[in-house]
């Protein structure tokens, strides 16, 4: 109904427009009417119509349908050949060498692989749109390290410039503090000049390796690494702490100061909270603990330290002592051997009672 309704209004107004250019034939003149005029126009639209309905009519249903009753026969022979040709069923063409293609053409060849097709691609294009994600985000994840380990290379730097610049600083004073007052060398005051300076003994800058680089930024300080110390036996040479803690980790699971949940996993009363080095160039760490509450203190954490020596392989340690700012124990490790008779070792009150003669006892 629709097309035909279609096909009548545009054979209309062809008739009219075939009328209107007979009766009023204009002479070729410059003032012939181009092709973007509105009458042009809009006999160019209603011929692109027609055609675009003629090529669907052919491809749909519509076409093998029986005479469509509401057909009007009053209008010109053109259109009444084309109601019969929307009412005559097309043949199909052969498979091989025709322009159109059997029923639907590539409507139907569209519509069947999409159908056959069609979830396959969906998913396809979903597990694709998933990797693209992961793998953007792990290309972030490895640009942000990487713009975090230069930002740590780069305070490491700036830390190693500042403390080698404070040296210079300290050896030019040192130098100028040897030169004696003028009462010294002109008592006299008649203009004897002062003895030179000593040359300073500034001391050489800080290794600068980005290992070193990296150490500096761990500890916020220039921290110069020595082999077989302390510093060496707990942590790594980029200031990494992972043995540290395990050492500790180890050493409290062995006392057994924690307690265990239901699902048998150890809670310990006492973490490593962080690991600090001297900078007096002895490679000796302070290790920093928190405890779980104020129930937990010197005497239970004394029960640690011989099995720290042993997870830590450090040679001696000091007394645990409690810092009153924050409640955090702290605990110096050394491998010096000298520094183990330092340790407060625990021993049974002696008797300050009257002597007793073992005669009368």
């Amino acid at each position: 109904m629709a097309l035909t309704s279609t096909f009548a209004d545009c054979a209309t107004v062809l008739e009219r427009c075939k009328l209107v250019s007979m009766i009023k034939r204009p002479s070729r003149s410059p003032r012939t009417l181009s092709v973007t005029s509105p009458a042009r126009v809009s006999l160019l639209t209603c011929g692109f119509t027609l055609a675009t309905l003629t090529v669907a009519t052919l491809n749909t249903p519509v076409a093998a349908a029986s005479t469509d009753p509401d057909c009007p026969r009053e209008h010109s022979e053109a259109f009444r050949a084309l109601c019969d040709l929307g009412e005559t069923t097309p043949t199909s063409a052969p498979s091989s060498g025709g322009s159109g293609g059997s029923g639907g053409g590539i409507g139907d060849a569209f519509s069947s692989f999409f159908d056959s097709y069609g979830a396959l691609l969906f998913f396809g294009g979903l597990i694709a749109f998933i990797v693209w994600v992961i793998i953007a985000a792990r290309r972030e994840s490895a640009e942000e390290k990487a713009q975090k380990a230069a930002g740590e290379l780069a305070r490491g730097r700036a830390l190693a410039e500042q403390h080698h610049l404070e040296q210079v600083q300290r050896a030019h004073a040192e130098a100028a503090a040897q030169v004696p007052d003028r009462s010294v060398y002109d008592p006299h005051g008649v203009g004897l000049a002062a003895p030179p300076m000593p040359a300073p003994k500034v001391p050489p800058a800080p290794p600068t390796s980005p290992t070193d680089l990296a150490r500096y930024a761990a500890f916020s300080s220039v921290v110069p690494w020595v082999e077989g110390s302390a510093l060496a036996a707990v942590t790594a040479p980029d200031g990494d702490r992972s043995k540290a803690h395990a050492a500790f980790a180890e050493a409290v699971r062995t006392v057994g100061l924690g307690t265990t949940d239901e699902a048998g996993n150890f809670i310990p009363d006492a973490t490593l909270a962080s690991v600090n080095a001297f900078l007096d160039g002895s490679g000796d760490v302070e290790f920093v603990v928190r405890t779980r509450d104020i129930t937990i203190g010197e005497k239970e954490l004394a029960k640690v330290t011989h099995y720290l020596l042993l997870t830590a392989r450090v040679a001696s340690a000091g007394n645990w002592e409690r810092e009153v700012e924050t409640g955090r124990y702290m605990l110096r490790l050394s491998m010096n051997a000298k520094a183990a008779q330092q340790q407060e070792q625990v021993q049974e009150p002696k008797e300050t009672g009257p002597r007793i003669d073992p005669r009368w006892a």
